[in-house]
């Protein structure tokens, strides 16, 4: 049997209770710290890829930044089944359709993984925030203290692709 395409569209109301539940999943509570604000996951636009049979793939959150569009939120339930790679490849469509000059995404000093999925989809390492994981933690007391690979969780790096 031949495999569906990975379909994707703009999040709806009927995605609300299971874009919360990966929010607590991946991102320890139903709120981001985005310059120093929280941004709960019912107010940030995704984009949600799924399969066309009602089951859900991943998504991408996503908020305008000047001239840029900024993912906030990269999500495959699976990872290494390309749809990681469509979400980001329809977010930069999207980003260019509404005037974006870059796409901008940024993660935490210890995901050496998301490090190399954005550089080999045409990110470049732009900005360094050092110490800024102390100021989140505030805000999310469960937030380790050591992430991935052993790694002191303390930093966060910034990447851009120009569009």
């Amino acid at each position: 049997m031949a495999e569906r395409p990975i379909k994707i569209r703009s999040r709806t109301p009927a995605d609300a209770a299971w874009v919360r539940e990966r929010f607590i999943e991946e991102w320890h509570g139903e709120f981001l710290v985005l310059e120093g604000r929280r941004v709960y996951a019912d107010e940030i636009a995704a984009l949600v890829a799924h399969d066309g049979r009602g089951t859900r793939l991943g998504m991408l959150g996503f908020r305008p930044r000047g001239d840029a569009v900024e993912i906030v939120t990269l999500l495959a339930v699976e990872r290494g089944q390309g749809v990681g790679t469509l979400l980001v490849e329809e977010i930069a469509r999207y980003a260019r359709a509404q005037g974006a000059a870059r796409l901008i995404v940024s993660t935490t000093n210890d995901n050496l993984d998301a490090l190399r999925f954005y550089q080999r989809r045409g990110f470049a390492l732009a900005r360094l925030h050092p110490g800024v994981m102390a100021s989140v933690r505030a805000e999310k007391p469960g937030l380790p203290e050591t992430g991935e690979y052993d790694i002191p969780l303390r930093d966060v790096l910034e990447l851009e692709r120009a569009l």
